[in-house]
């Protein structure tokens, strides 16, 4: 507000309604503060005194021109993203001068976010003195200050509405568009699992939305510490595998080492009918080699209570029923499988539970009292009779498989509680949800035996069948650049990097570019592959 001061603002209490119309209204975080009689003079000087750190760097500043209105936003919980600063079409950063200092320097790159070159003003607080002397005509010189310009600025998403981004250097040579910033690189307007999409311009918008939607609860490694954790219900990939193609930001979500799928050989072709409608046709002998097998982990909670008043206390205990009634305690229970409980009621690590098996055992203990006016009980409280109820916890279709492990500790009332993990192993069945990294999802409608699927020349047989009919409507154009890409970089040991917007340098028919030479006689542009039938061994 000083600054805004200093350089010509008119606050409220000084201002007539005459001056509204020849001049625009200043607001701070939404509240009007004044006016300004000369606008693209102090837009100007915000935006300088922000650029050589006069003010701090995470204010935004928006000059809503039809609306005669400045915004000045400095309030907490912006989303600011960093963009290349922009002036007369060109970028500060190309500018050779500044890239030697920053050579010379050996400046980092989140030093140049927001960040002068010269250190002169990086100090964040407005001081009208250091100024003064920048001053011409009571007026700012701004030609003074271009050699201490930052190169990137953070912008909110308030300040990117009146700004204007260029994608990429390219669209700087148009002189008709007046661009304000660069785009650092063009996917960064894409979310962080759309980026480790590949090929994701080459797709229609939507397969892109269905598949980053779909990548957040695909089934892989969701902690590097999950068998140390008893989560609600989880799942893990057995052998989950790095993607042959990848982008430039797989490794920045660590997709690398924690993926979430695994390389498969897919036809794309109709067979048998049983891939109709986007189902899925898989090799029996893949699933039994181990693809796409997964445990699926389960937790169940319980504790002990008390709960008392005048006529009745409870005791909920974890306790073996067997072993009361073996002491003597009259207990009634139902005839359930006891085997997999230990003397205290805990389960024992490794024992597989069926419905109706006791996980936990567990029992009530009710004491009754009865008034007792007698002068010799200065309590007036007699125990009348203790009853013992078994409610132990039994297996059910949610609560069954495998005990993988069994933590108890102690809550603050001395009370015993217990986390019990199961663990069931799973394997692809038929209706079961497979999708590619395209948003072309099916569910499995068919297993055959591997004698049952087609072949090839060499006997290779896939591991799964999709339909042809999925590709064409759905146009996801970079699922069948994919595939060509993978199917040839097997054959020169290679991983392809797809990062959108940066593989337009790869059309097919210059493929040959990206190989070794020793394999480019094998390159196949199409990955067309005559297929044998197998149930007679036809064409």
């Amino acid at each position: 507000k000083e600054c805004l001061l200093d350089n010509g603002m008119v606050e409220l209490e000084n201002i007539s309604t005459s001056d509204i119309n020849n001049s625009i209204k200043i607001f701070i975080n939404y509240n009007w503060i004044g006016i300004h009689f000369d606008p693209v003079y102090i837009y100007k000087v915000l935006k300088t005194f922000r650029r050589i750190g006069l003010i701090d760097n995470t204010i935004s500043i928006s000059w809503y021109v039809q609306d005669y209105e400045l915004h000045i936003l400095a309030d907490s919980g912006r989303l600011f993203r960093p963009l290349y600063i922009i002036d007369n079409n060109k970028l500060l950063l190309d500018e050779s001068d500044k890239l030697n200092s920053i050579k010379k320097d050996n400046i980092k790159w989140n030093e140049l976010i927001n960040s002068p070159i010269s250190g002169d003003f990086n100090s964040k607080v407005y001081n009208k003195k250091s100024i003064e002397k920048f001053k011409k005509d009571g007026k700012i010189d701004f030609k003074l200050f271009e050699d201490n310009l930052c190169l990137i600025e953070n912008i909110d998403v308030e300040e990117s509405n009146t700004s204007m981004i260029a994608m990429n250097r390219k669209y700087l040579e148009n002189k008709n568009i007046n661009y304000t910033h660069c785009e650092i690189d063009p996917s960064t307007v894409l979310s962080a699992y759309t980026n480790i999409i590949p090929f994701a311009d080459h797709n229609q918008y939507p397969r892109n939305a269905f598949s980053s939607k779909q990548g957040y609860s695909a089934i892989g490694i969701y902690a590097t510490n999950f068998n140390n954790r008893i989560d609600t219900s989880s799942y893990i990939i057995h052998y989950p595998q790095r993607a042959l193609i990848h982008t430039k930001y797989t490794k920045y979500v660590h997709n690398e080492e924690l993926p979430n799928g695994e390389n498969v050989i897919v036809a794309i072709a109709t067979y048998t009918g049983f891939n109709q409608e986007d189902s899925i046709i898989v090799n029996k002998n893949s699933i039994e080699r181990g693809m796409f097998n997964i445990t699926k982990f389960k937790a169940l909670i319980n504790e002990e209570s008390i709960s008392e008043n005048d006529e009745i206390k409870e005791n909920n205990k974890f306790s073996n029923p067997l072993e009361l009634q073996n002491e003597g305690t009259p207990i009634n229970f139902k005839k359930r499988n006891w085997t997999h409980i230990d003397k205290d009621g805990i389960p024992k690590v490794n024992s597989y539970i069926e419905e109706d098996d006791v996980i936990v055992g567990k029992v009530r203990t009710t004491k009754e009292y009865k008034e007792d006016k007698s002068e010799d009980n200065i309590f007036h409280k007699k125990v009348e009779n203790i009853n013992y109820t078994d409610i132990s916890v039994v297996g059910s279709r949610t609560y069954k498989g495998f005990i993988d492990k069994v933590y108890t500790y102690e809550t603050d009332n001395n009370l015993k509680k217990i986390k019990i993990r199961f663990r069931k192993f799973m394997i692809p069945e038929l209706g079961d949800k497979m999708g590619s990294r395209h948003g072309q999802k099916g569910v499995c409608g068919m297993i055959y035996n591997q004698e049952d699927m087609p072949f090839n020349k060499d006997g290779l047989v896939p591991d799964i069948i999709i339909n042809p009919h999925a590709i064409p409507s759905r146009m996801t154009i970079g699922h069948l650049i994919e595939t060509i890409f993978s199917r040839n970089g097997i054959m020169d040991g290679k991983f392809i990097d797809s990062t959108p917007f940066t593989t337009k340098n790869y059309p097919l028919d210059k493929m040959n570019d990206l190989f070794s030479s020793s394999i480019n006689e094998y390159l196949d542009t199409h990955a067309d592959e005559i297929l044998y039938n197998g149930f007679n061994g036809k064409q």
